[in-house]
């Protein structure tokens, strides 16, 4: 797991932005649809739920090397925090009425975690796909042989 792309919810991507409206100004609060290539398990949350990834400034280099540092921190920690407690509050007042309205109304690829799961155990595969012969044939083996962790939650 962890391939699946990241799929943004529209509704849950609109309130993070109007949380960030109450902590940032407006000239600030940048929201992109811009595709990124880069693959996580969030891509396989978003497979069946509401799922967004916001990032904001304050640290500078290239995510996950030794290069990466943050240079602000109370951008990058106190104003993140500001505004994911406030799209918090917001999704739960009245009862959750925000978050329940919008895990309603998201398109989900599989409406259940079972569905996925069954999904993703019908591509798992603990064998060599691939057999290079000696004389230079190649041998596909693309049937599954469910061998995920996922088969063992059944």
């Amino acid at each position: 797991h962890g391939y699946a792309p990241r799929r943004y919810d529209a509704a849950l991507k609109e309130a993070c932005r109007q949380a960030a409206l109450e902590v940032l100004p407006e000239e600030l609060v940048v929201f992109t649809d811009n595709y990124a290539g880069g693959c996580s398990d969030l891509g396989d949350i978003s497979e069946v739920m509401p799922a967004i990834h916001p990032t904001i400034g304050g640290s500078e280099g290239v995510a996950h090397s030794d290069g990466f540092r943050i240079f602000d921190p109370e951008i990058a920690c106190v104003t993140s925090a500001k505004i994911q407690l406030v799209l918090l509050t917001r999704l739960l007042e009245d009862g959750g009425r925000l978050a329940r309205e919008i895990v309603s109304n998201a398109p989900r690829k599989y409406p259940t975690v079972g569905e996925y799961l069954e999904k993703i155990d019908a591509i798992c595969m603990e064998q060599e796909a691939v057999t290079y012969g000696e004389d230079g044939t190649v041998l596909l083996n693309y049937q599954s042989q469910p061998s995920c962790a996922c088969q063992e939650r059944k």
